[in-house]
């Protein structure tokens, strides 16, 4: 069922300029940050890596990362940094959002 759903957003990636892409936007961005995954980086390569206790959960952060919305972790004040890439190839915007609650 989640590779029909990220099936689905891949191919709505491709034609942006429909009417509900600002929703979609929004969609990405909230898998970006609405998650319990935690990022390692690879002393060896340099790599993101993301642990999850949910396959489910971690396939999403995978997808919204795929799509240019790439989650960076927690910085030393506690906020989540999302990276926003508009181009393959492209230096990335970087957001900063404070964590309100955790349940």
């Amino acid at each position: 069922m989640i590779w029909l759903l990220v099936r689905i957003l891949m191919y709505c990636t491709l034609y942006y300029f429909m009417s509900f892409y600002q929703s979609y936007r929004e969609f990405l961005l909230c898998l970006s940050l609405c998650h319990t995954v935690i990022v390692e980086e690879d002393p060896k390569t340099n790599a993101t890596i993301y642990n999850s206790a949910s396959p489910d959960e971690l396939a999403l952060v995978q997808f919204a990362k795929y799509s240019g919305w790439e989650y960076k972790g927690m910085n030393k004040d506690n906020q989540m940094v999302i990276h926003r890439r508009l181009k393959p190839g492209a230096k990335p915007k970087e957001f900063v959002f404070g964590l309100e609650e955790v349940l």
